[in-house]
């Protein structure tokens, strides 16, 4: 049995993954090590926990250390499935506004607008839309150089006129009256 000096020094010197690797071989060789337990044991803060999970290890039935091992395998194929954070239907509905607002926020959306907006915005976004390929609902409106270049234009009445003027070819116009 190792006494709590050595093992404080044996971590100090070596390290967290040495120390799981040394005290399992040392005191607790009967615990069967998996490479769940491993990351389990990876996972806690302080050497003191370690120590502690080990015991509970040593002294756990075999039943409980066959179920933990089964729990811990279905979990990681849940955190497999579960890649993306778009691809599970998320009900928006049942947000706040303001959750709403953080999950733009982390998207590079826009935040404004009522909830309604907020969450047709980001059900486009889940299904890759983006505000650019839209449509558009509002017309827009001329810029400022299309608004003065129409403006130097002639009116209409003003170019009918010009062109009864400009009608040099010493011709009369062909205007049917009535005699």
């Amino acid at each position: 049995m190792l006494t709590a000096i050595q093992k404080v020094r044996y971590y100090r010197k070596h390290g967290k993954r040495a120390y799981i690797n040394w005290i399992h071989k040392n005191d607790y060789s009967t615990v069967d090590l998996t490479k769940n337990k491993f990351n389990f044991l990876m996972s806690q803060p302080s050497r003191k926990s370690i120590d502690r999970e080990l015991f509970l290890m040593l002294t756990a039935p075999a039943w409980v250390t066959a179920a933990e091992d089964v729990l811990s395998e279905e979990v990681e194929e849940v955190e497999e499935v579960i890649d993306s954070p778009f691809s599970v239907d998320i009900d928006y509905n049942s947000m706040t506004i303001r959750e709403l607002q953080d999950i733009c926020r982390e998207r590079g959306l826009t935040i404004r607008g009522t909830k309604a907006q907020v969450v047709l915005r980001l059900k486009r976004d889940d299904e890759g839309i983006t505000e650019e390929t839209q449509p558009h609902d509002e017309t827009e409106t001329p810029s400022e150089e299309a608004v003065e270049e129409s403006l130097d234009a002639p009116a209409d009445e003003a170019a009918v006129n010009e062109e009864v003027n400009n009608n040099d070819s010493g011709q009369e116009p062909n205007i049917d009256e009535e005699e």
